[in-house]
């Protein structure tokens, strides 16, 4: 399977620094390469290595499957994050409605297909909160 590319894209509001929305992201995707837009930031990365050790921390692998989105064609996933609780090295899905700090919006492309595999990587499916497979292999 190819890297998957990951692209990150979050507001800056004016009441925000560009500099703590960058460490929002890096919190979270420690290697994202993170660039400065018109009223937003724009990241990639390589690895949800670092993502998969939130999920499996905070033990939150279940609620990962469900917020997690895989395209029909199998080569996305999608999800959002609070932007606010990344601040402080805390992984938040943002699911139903918008936090007041704003999302990380994260898409993963992966050309080849293989995103399905790629999400029971990072958030393997688990029985009584415990993973039946745990491969961990984000990279």
């Amino acid at each position: 399977m190819t890297d998957p590319l990951i692209v990150i894209w979050a507001p800056v509001y004016p009441t925000e620094s560009t500099d703590r929305v960058i460490a929002a992201v890096h919190e979270l995707f420690p290697t994202a390469a993170c660039e400065p837009v018109e009223g937003a930031l724009i990241a990639r990365s390589r690895s949800l290595a670092h993502l998969s050790e939130h999920l499996h921390r905070q033990r939150i692998l279940d609620t990962a499957r469900t917020a997690i989105t895989v395209s029909r064609t199998d080569d996305r996933l999608h999800f959002r994050l609070n932007k606010q609780a990344a601040t402080v090295d805390l992984l938040n899905f943002a699911v139903d409605s918008s936090p007041e700090l704003g999302v990380l919006e994260v898409v993963v492309h992966l050309p080849d297909g293989g995103a399905a595999t790629l999400l029971d990587a990072i958030a393997p499916p688990t029985a009584d909160g415990v993973p039946l497979t745990d491969s961990s292999d984000a990279e």
